[in-house]
């Protein structure tokens, strides 16, 4: 979803109803506009809170959270950065803790939300 340069996130159900309005802010410079279903799926924000409002992610967590989102598998991840399972596990349930989700996918609906990826 991110390699292809996505700023948002909008499921078929949800194209009649937001479409225009989802076109119209991603045109005017909002990234990460997420429909409000899949917001409300992974319990997150119907619109961005702020990088702000988020604890800042360590360098490790950012590149862990990177190539999450490019859909590494955690053993490509844990060869790529040369760090133990044990270690990336716990990195990976910080991110998760810190942008308040329960699941990759989640995480990253967020970070493309709050512009952090």
């Amino acid at each position: 979803m991110l390699v292809n340069g996505a700023v948002g996130y909008l499921t078929k159900d949800d194209a009649s109803q937001y479409l225009l309005s989802a076109v119209q802010e991603v045109a005017a410079g909002r990234r990460g506009w997420i429909s409000p279903k899949v917001a409300q799926m992974f319990d997150l924000p119907a619109h961005p809170t702020g990088k702000d409002t988020i604890p800042a992610l360590t360098r490790l967590e950012m590149s862990v959270f990177g190539l999450l989102a490019e859909g590494k598998a955690d053993l490509e991840i844990g060869l790529e950065l040369n760090i133990a399972v044990l270690l990336l596990r716990e990195t990976i349930h910080s991110i998760y803790r810190k942008l308040g989700v329960k699941s990759t996918l989640g995480a990253v609906l967020r970070g493309i939300q709050e512009g952090i990826l």
